[in-house]
């Protein structure tokens, strides 16, 4: 993916930093690619690493990713990272924090979406979103964006290449000004409603939250699996604290990347709530926690948000996986190793 990126745009090579090397985009001097041969997971506080060695502030990252599967499904897809309700951080990060979540996970997805739908990889490559989780921990808003799942995916060209023109596109690599995009995620839509989402329930690849992210207009905090919210414990924190953390984290994301003018306050935060991952008195319980601990709003259907309206076209096939070592629900085994990371 990284190397299709490469090709994809004009980049000037200006580092070599930790064993790798860092390219500035030749039309957009925001914009750098380091490319690393290692994986990432396990390297906390990289960001820093990054801005100590090419003195700049970065302003969000993306992880370009591969990941591996028992089942080897082929797929696309977008997350935040983080550890909400973990007691333990095996695969990176800090046990049970959240690192801001990127403000273009929705976008990005709804681009990735559009490109597949209108490609030849629509047959091939589902595209999905999936729940926060794993390392590594970073102060910057970040998303991890992935093909799967098995060295014949990885290896794909028409894989790789549809991800560069996505990415391309989505931070104007090209130097083009239409479609939107704009390099920055508020003006990626000329939007009048827009709603700012913390994702709660259903399963790891989140299909409702999906439906949601591709409307224009709503942008995607940290999204939590049923998994990450303990209720059977009978200790509260246990679900509480997930959902506390995440929500912290999203709002921090949303203030830090609008040009420092922004203010993502508990009023504009929704916490919209797979309805049936929860039994009633879950739903109850964790409503009245949003509403009345945390201050924030509550939404269970798409009515309930301002970006209301006309619905999407039908989400392409979603699937189903396990990462090692996690206790999803899911039925398949995935690992993650990093190839590159992209920064602004």
């Amino acid at each position: 993916m990284a190397n299709a990126l490469l090709d994809r745009a004009d980049w000037n090579k200006v580092s070599a930093c930790d064993g790798g090397h860092i390219w500035q985009s030749a039309e957009n001097s925001d914009v750098h690619l380091w490319l690393r041969t290692d994986s990432m997971l396990l390297h906390d506080e990289i960001d820093r690493k990054f801005e100590e060695t090419m003195d700049l502030t970065l302003s969000d990252m993306i992880f370009l990713s591969k990941h591996a599967s028992k089942q080897g499904l082929p797929a696309l897809t977008v997350h935040p990272i983080g550890n909400p309700g973990r007691s333990d951080a095996q695969a990176g990060g800090k046990p049970g924090l959240c690192v801001p979540p990127s403000p273009r996970i929705a976008p990005l997805y709804r681009r990735l979406h559009s490109a597949v739908r209108g490609s030849d990889l629509s047959e091939d490559f589902p595209v999905s979103l999936e729940a926060t989780h794993h390392g590594p921990w970073v102060h910057t808003p970040s998303l991890f964006a992935e093909i799967g799942s098995s060295e014949e995916e990885w290896t794909r060209r028409d894989a790789s290449v549809l991800w560069a023109d996505v990415l391309a596109s989505e931070l104007r690599l090209d130097g083009k000004e239409e479609g939107g995009g704009g390099g920055e995620w508020w003006e990626e839509e000329a939007c009048s409603k827009r709603a700012v989402l913390l994702c709660l329930g259903g399963g790891h690849y989140a299909p409702k939250h999906g439906d949601l992210a591709r409307k224009e207009g709503n942008y995607l905090g940290h999204i939590l699996a049923s998994y990450a919210m303990d209720f059977k414990s009978g200790d509260e924190a246990a679900w509480q604290a997930p959902v506390a953390e995440a929500l912290r984290a999203t709002k921090q994301a949303f203030c830090l990347t609008q040009g420092g003018g922004g203010d993502a306050s508990d009023e504009e935060v929704f916490c919209f709530a797979d309805k049936k991952a929860f039994k009633s008195a879950e739903r109850k319980a964790l409503q009245a926690f949003v509403e009345n601990d945390l201050g924030a709003k509550w939404a269970v259907k798409p009515s309930d948000l301002p970006t209301a309206g006309p619905a999407r076209p039908p989400r392409t096939t979603t699937f189903a996986r396990e990462r090692s070592g996690e206790s999803y629900s899911e039925t398949e085994t995935e690992t993650e190793t990093d190839s590159a990371e992209l920064s602004r």
